[in-house]
Parts: structure tokens; C-alpha cells; sequence
């Protein structure tokens, strides 16, 4: 059997001019994944999408995993890291442009912040706007309007999940670096649900979590993929202070 282990990117800069480059916690998450996985697997594949929180969360797992080296007796025996692969099928979708074609005001960042700052609990209304724009972006009435259709997102991940998982060598674990609409997408496919289902299962998973697959060492026509575990996080709760985020 092969494992294929997606990990989401750590906290982001939400609410900031750069949302795709990691906050400060985002990278001691990232850090703390690192230092987790050092002793459990040795990677035979690292992929990461082409975002900059996929790419910090990728340098900040690399720190934590090669700090455990410090020991000379690990140091011995440690394989090397592959080499990083880019791939952009692993992107996370426009959010926003999603908002923005919901609520085509806040476009303008300081309208956002205006209109959230009237309530007592601005995260939570950002969340139904976000749903509600969300909803409207997967209905099918309006695809015309986006980018990226949630039709073509769904064959955009799924064809580089099919990808990798068609190179795969037997036995191997691969990580690959990304975002909660891939991993939701990807775990409500391998699961057989429905690709709605997957936004339920987007918005609990945790920043810097670990969702893996296994796969079988039978042919590629016959291979089959299943979901070993889902969201991941035991790296990370009860660290103090809480490292626990998901957004």
C-alpha cells in the first residue's frame, strides 16, 4: 500500500493586504507538522500547489523535519528529501472572486472591513456571506460569470490527484501541500459522495492538518484509493498557546 497524505497549508494572513502569505502562527504550525511527521514517515514524493501559503507551509514542514536531524544517531540513518514539484492543479479556487460576485462591494477591501465591523461577530457573518457566495458559485446558474466554474475546479484537482496517483510507485508516501476546497474535493471522491458534500467537510478542517489516502500496489486500471484518515491535527491540539486554527 501507498500513502497519499494531504496537508493544508498553515494559518493564512486573513484579513490582511496578502492573504496568501502565511501569518506568524501559520508558520510555527507549519514548523510543528514538520517536527510530527519526522518520526512517523520519510517522504518518497513532496508536491505542493503553486500558492504561497503552499509553498511557506512546504519550507516551514521542511525546518520542522530537519530540525529532528540534530541528533547524530537520526542524522545516520535519515533519508534525503526529495526535491520539490510544483503543481498548480492543487490551487485552491478564486475566494475571492467568489465573494466578489456575490457581493460585488466588497470588492473594495475597506468596505469589507466597514460593513463586518458592524457587528458583534464579524467572522461569523464573513462565513454566511462566504457560504452564500459559495452556493451561488456551485448552483450551475452562473458559471459564465467566474474564472473558474466549480465544474472546471472539480476536474482541475481531480485530474492532478489522478495524475499522481498514476506515477505512483508502490509503497510510496507522497505529500502534497494545498488547500481545504482540494482536500474536501478530493476526500468527498474517494469517499463517493457528492461534490456538494465537500463544503461541509471544507470548512472543519483545521490549518496545517493531515488527511490521508492509501492506495493499492495493483495496476493502475485497477488501483483503488481510499480514505485512511480525515483532518488530522493531534500535532497541534493543546499545544499552548493554542496552535489550533482554522482560518
Amino acid at each position: 500500500m501507498g500513502s497519499v497524505y494531504l496537508i493544508r497549508h498553515g494559518q493564512a494572513s486573513f484579513g490582511k493586504a496578502d492573504y496568501d502569505a502565511l501569518s506568524e502562527k501559520g508558520h510555527q504550525q507549519s514548523r510543528l507538522l514538520g517536527e510530527h511527521l519526522r518520526a512517523r514517515i520519510t517522504p518518497t514524493r513532496l508536491i505542493s500547489g503553486a500558492m504561497t501559503r503552499h509553498k511557506e507551509t512546504y519550507t516551514g514542514f521542511l525546518n520542522g523535519y530537519s530540525d529532528c536531524t540534530r541528533d547524530t544517531s537520526i542524522q545516520e540513518s535519515s533519508t534525503p528529501l526529495p526535491e520539490l514539484e510544483i503543481d498548480a492543479g492543487f490551487n485552491e479556487f478564486d475566494h475571492v472572486e467568489v465573494m466578489v460576485r456575490h457581493r460585488p462591494e466588497w470588492a473594495d477591501q475597506r468596505v469589507m472591513a466597514q460593513d463586518l465591523a458592524k457587528s458583534k461577530v464579524p467572522r461569523k457573518v464573513f462565513q454566511h456571506e462566504f457560504e452564500t457566495a459559495i452556493a451561488r458559485w456551485a448552483c450551475g446558474d452562473f458559471d459564465g460569470e467566474y474564472q473558474e466554474s466549480w465544474p472546471q475546479f472539480q476536474a482541475r484537482v481531480i485530474a492532478s490527484l489522478n495524475q499522481v496517483l498514476s506515477t505512483a510507485e508502490r509503497s510510496q508516501d507522497i505529500l502534497i501541500f494545498t488547500s481545504g476546497g482540494p482536500i474536501a474535493l478530493i476526500c468527498a471522491h474517494v469517499l463517493q459522495m457528492t461534490p456538494n458534500a465537500s463544503f461541509a467537510m471544507n470548512n472543519v478542517i483545521a490549518n496545517a492538518s493531515i488527511s490521508r489516502l492509501v492506495f493499492s500496489s495493483d495496476p493502475e486500471s485497477t488501483r483503488k484509493t481510499s480514505l485512511s484518515y480525515f483532518n488530522s491535527f493531534s500535532h497541534l491540539d493543546g499545544t499552548i498557546p493554542s496552535m489550533l486554527t482554522y482560518r
